[in-house]
């Protein structure tokens, strides 16, 4: 199923945003995580390596256009809108939310109650368009300012959030759940129970390489037949964001998913 040139370089590459644990994040040199996981079990399907090419995240969609990867498998979410330029195999549900500090001083239980606050994200996702409607909504209302602030990866977010910078981090909710657990044993952040853009998380790749993507997607439903999916996402504590075998789909989302 691999397009000609993979089959002769025997390598796909795959651009990949190492700083949200436990999707993926770097420790020491290697990546290690819940893609890096899916990846190895779908190189042992497939018969090629997955070179794995860390970068910013606001990076990986011109690194896939400019074709300088293969493949975008990080924590980007599969929309209508974005299935207009590229396709997407769907392989883990996402709901987003926000992580705070401990006790929540600011007293965030929803977007409304951002108004007024230092809101931080990752720049060139979701989250910052979902802040910015927010902000304006804030100033229609009549309410306190809210501000943006916006960053290349989770680790300055947690940066910035200990020295006490920003207030909030609107992302992926497995990722804060992590971070909440892990970070000082558990003394430093929590996460709001509010849930923000629902979602689905896809590999992206260019629409005109249907060959690649249809081969993922076939590699991917056989890790959950053979039980492997299962097991990785069980290993990170997030089987409850599993899909069957019958939603890893090609462009899911407005297809029958989320």
């Amino acid at each position: 199923m691999l397009p000609d040139s993979i089959k002769k370089s025997k390598v796909i590459k795959v651009g990949v945003s190492p700083n949200s644990p436990p999707l993926i994040h770097a420790s020491g040199d290697k990546n290690v995580g819940i893609i890096p996981d899916l990846a190895a079990e779908v190189e042992k399907k497939m018969g090629v390596k997955l070179e794995i090419i860390g970068m910013d995240y606001a990076g990986l969609i011109p690194a896939l256009q400019a074709k300088r990867i293969d493949i975008n498998w990080s924590v980007i979410n599969d929309t209508e809108e974005r299935q207009e330029t590229m396709d997407f195999v769907d392989f883990l549900r996402s709901d987003h939310g926000l992580l705070l500090h401990k006790g929540n001083p600011k007293n965030i239980t929803d977007a409304d109650s951002l108004c007024g606050t230092r809101a931080g994200t990752v720049k060139g996702g979701l989250d910052q368009v979902f802040l910015e409607e927010q902000k304006k909504k804030c100033a229609a209302e009549g309410k306190p300012e809210m501000e943006i602030l916006l960053y290349n990866n989770r680790l300055g977010i947690q940066t910035a959030m200990q020295s006490g910078k920003v207030d909030s981090f609107l992302g992926i909710k497995p990722s804060h759940q992590y971070q909440a657990k892990t970070v000082k044993d558990g003394t430093v952040f929590e996460v709001a129970d509010a849930t923000f853009l629902p979602g689905i998380f896809g590999m992206a790749l260019l629409k005109d390489n249907t060959r690649l993507r249809d081969a993922m997607q076939a590699a991917l439903k056989d890790t959950v037949r053979d039980g492997e999916y299962t097991k990785i996402l069980d290993r990170y504590d997030i089987g409850s964001s599993a899909l069957t075998e019958d939603e890893i789909l090609v462009n899911g989302v407005g297809n029958g998913l989320p």
